[in-house]
């Protein structure tokens, strides 16, 4: 008997749009990848290899996991392309070694430590989305000592090399002294980037009494502390005073 006229017609529209039911699934699925990359990161398997090739049994003993367990992630991993693979030894890729790794110019890993975190909140969207309100901190990962000092260190490793562009993009007058507050400016990375590029500048970083500490320490490293000075207090609530010629 011929096929029925509507079972064609749902294969054909089956057919038409098996590249966008791909891209459905990999978007869906695409918390896998991440997983495998922060567990990576949370385990310091790159740190692991930075020295050189290493087997999943050197790798487990550096990292305290079991063998089975990161003999699994580290194939898993260069699946994706982090690692390679010769024989039984694993090593970091290029990008692995110029983007994942400490010491590294271009290093983000301190702000994927973070990510780790930040996972498990995203877990609670649905939630979030029923009831209106965030999600209750995950105290065990974003209250640990020193978390406020890293998260800052992450954003401002990720804000270096952009905020020279955004300080010649401003296109500020520097014949002449000016006056910049940064509005919750965090690590201070752009108005430092600012007071390089103009020496006639003196910017203030308005931030949260616990973001304080880190700034100040960020802008002294720059030799900036004379220049770009840190101010405590809540944008939400306090006042900013006045007397400023630019505002980021």
């Amino acid at each position: 008997m011929p096929e029925p006229k509507f079972e064609m017609q749902a294969n054909d529209i089956a057919a038409e749009t098996l590249p966008q039911r791909q891209q459905i699934r990999e978007m869906a699925r695409g918390f896998r990848q991440a997983q495998i990359l922060l567990t990576c990161i949370d385990l310091g398997v790159f740190e692991a290899l930075k020295t050189g090739p290493a087997s999943a049994d050197e790798v487990a003993q550096t990292t305290g996991a079991s063998l089975r367990g990161m003999e699994l992630l580290l194939n898993a991993a260069r699946a994706l392309g982090l690692l390679e693979k010769q024989g039984t030894l694993f090593s970091n890729t290029p990008v692995t070694t110029a983007c994942l790794v400490s010491d590294s110019p271009a290093d983000l890993s301190a702000g994927l430590r973070l990510d780790v975190a930040f996972y498990r909140r995203w877990g609670s969207l649905a939630e979030a989305v029923r009831t209106g309100r965030r999600p209750e901190e995950n105290r065990r990962d974003e209250q640990p000592s020193g978390w406020v000092r890293n998260f800052i260190y992450a954003l401002y490793n990720t804000a270096r090399p952009v905020a020279p562009v955004i300080a010649a993009a401003l296109a500020l007058p520097a014949d002449r002294p000016l006056r910049l507050i940064d509005v919750g400016g965090g690590h201070g990375g752009y108005s430092i980037a600012l007071a390089q590029r103009y020496p006639l500048l003196r910017a203030t970083v308005f931030e949260l009494p616990r973001v304080v500490p880190v700034a100040r320490e960020i802008i002294a490293q720059a030799g900036l502390a004379e220049r770009v000075t840190v101010q405590e207090g809540d944008f939400q609530t306090g006042s900013l005073g006045s007397g400023y010629d630019v505002a980021l």
